[in-house]
Order: C-alpha cells, then structure tokens, then sequence
C-alpha cells in the first residue's frame, strides 16, 4: 500500500496574505515544493551568519589576528616556521606577548596555524605547506587569494 500523506496548510509569515504552504503531519515541508524565495532568504542569512563567525573565529585567535595584519600589511610571505613566528613576535607584540594564548614554539605554531586555516580561506588568505630544497626543510607559505 502506497503511503499517502495528509497535507494541513499552514501561513508562512502572513496569514491575510491568503497564502499557506502544504506542511506534512511530521512537521515537516515537502521536497517538491518551490521554494526559490525561501532559498535565496536563507541562503543570504547563512552566508551572512558564517561570514560573522568566521571573522570572530580569526578576530578571537591571537595566531589568525596576526596572521590577517601580516598580509594585510604585506600582502604575501614565505619561509619557515621559525622565521614566521621571529616575524609575528617582532611586528605584533601585543598579540604574540601572551604565553598563554600565542605559542611559543614552532610544532605549537604549526597545529594553531592549520586550525585556522578554514576560516582564513573563507577570508581569502591561502596558507599552504611543503617541503623545500635537498634538506626538505618545511615551509609555509601565506598569501592573499
């Protein structure tokens, strides 16, 4: 026997508007409806609401704030873990000054860096690693996508 649900129609947002959406007894609206208004809707707020948390997420990580003003202010960079935490310490000492909240050594860096590379990339900051030269010494590489 075939299921056959029992449509109820509920208003969406205005109910003098005479318009009302078939919802399922679950609860639940039913696939095959048009619902390009609804889409485009909540596609703006999530966007919307992702864009804020990633920004807090960068703003709120002492690696990822520094990170930003470093490209903000250059643009790109390149070199080694060392060599980018030497960097980050001596341009922004307040944000790398705390123990507690900026890493002090490079291995610590390098798993801070690669959590926060998601929401960088959404920010369009590309961060890429490899190994360079005959020793196959690690490099990073930021740059402004």
């Amino acid at each position: 026997m075939l299921y056959q649900p029992r449509w109820q129609t509920y208003p969406l947002c205005n109910s003098q508007s005479g318009l009302g959406w078939p919802i399922l007894p679950n609860g639940y609206l039913p696939l095959n409806l048009p619902l390009d208004g609804l889409r485009g809707a909540f596609l703006e707020a999530y966007a919307a609401n992702r864009s804020n948390g990633d920004r807090s997420t960068v703003e709120g990580n002492p690696v990822g704030l520094a990170i930003l003003k470093l490209i903000q202010d250059d643009g790109r960079w390149s070199g080694t873990m060392t060599e980018l935490k030497t960097i980050l310490r001596n341009r922004y000492p307040l944000l790398t000054d705390d123990p507690y909240s900026f890493p002090r050594q490079e291995n610590k860096l390098s798993a801070a860096i690669r959590r926060i590379i998601p929401p960088l990339r959404r920010m369009s900051v590309e961060i890429s690693f490899a190994r360079q030269g005959q020793s196959g010494e690690r490099a990073i590489r930021i740059e402004k996508s």
